[in-house]
């Protein structure tokens, strides 16, 4: 008797934090990438030792990459609290595009930016249905378009909201910045290697353990 089944094997199902350091004057900067997958058959016995075709989600090996930038790069005091166009994206963004997976960006880093390996890499285990759930949250903040804006809805903001959805808890990655509390790159990598099911892939080390007001503000100016 032949029976048709969705099921799911083991394989490894993967969310990933991507991480550049605010590091000896850099801005830093993170993101988010989530595995894809493709749909095999597969025949085995159920329970009855009947015969099933089964429909299993592995992954594929590849990426799909999420962050958000603002238009114009230049960070500074006098934009600090100002809302600026925001760029969000979803790459590979086109199927010609080269495919983006762990080890180009250890390698190679992130393909639109900053073009140098990841200071950080951290693999979130996680199932192909929350995997999809969790695409689908971030296509939706990219459709909403929210400004960019350094205090209150920056790179980390937009990925932290997305890791809070995927694992349905509360993550508090603010540091002071001249006074008030920002949400930043080194910090949200930081709380996000306590959040359970996590391994490290490339640790960034001593890189995340600075400030934002030490490393960008002041080490940029010397």
């Amino acid at each position: 008797m032949l029976v048709w089944s969705l099921f799911s094997y083991g394989e490894s199902k993967d969310v990933y934090l991507v991480f550049y350091a605010t590091y000896n004057g850099k801005s830093g900067h993170i993101g988010l990438a989530i595995d894809n997958y493709k749909v095999v058959v597969k025949d085995t016995l159920d329970l009855q030792q009947r015969s099933i075709s089964v429909y299993d989600t592995i992954p594929d090996g590849t990426l799909t990459y999420f962050d958000l930038w603002p238009q114009t790069d230049d960070f500074n005091i006098n934009n600090l609290d100002k809302n600026l166009p925001a760029v969000y994206y979803k790459l590979p963004a086109a199927s010609w595009e080269k495919k983006i997976t762990v080890k180009s960006l250890l390698k190679e880093g992130i393909p639109h930016e900053e073009h140098y390996p990841v200071d950080g890499l951290v693999r979130i285990k996680s199932t192909s249905i929350q995997d999809a759930k969790t695409k689908a949250f971030a296509e939706k903040l990219i459709h909403d378009n929210k400004p960019f804006n350094v205090r209150q809805y920056n790179c980390s903001d937009f990925v932290e909201q997305i890791l809070e959805y995927h694992c349905q808890c509360s993550i508090e990655a603010e540091e002071s910045i001249v006074f008030r509390n920002s949400t930043t790159p080194n910090r949200l990598y930081l709380e996000t290697l306590k959040l359970k099911m996590v391994s490290i892939i490339k640790s960034a080390g001593d890189k995340a353990k600075g400030s934002f007001t030490m490393e960008r503000l002041m080490k940029r100016n010397q």
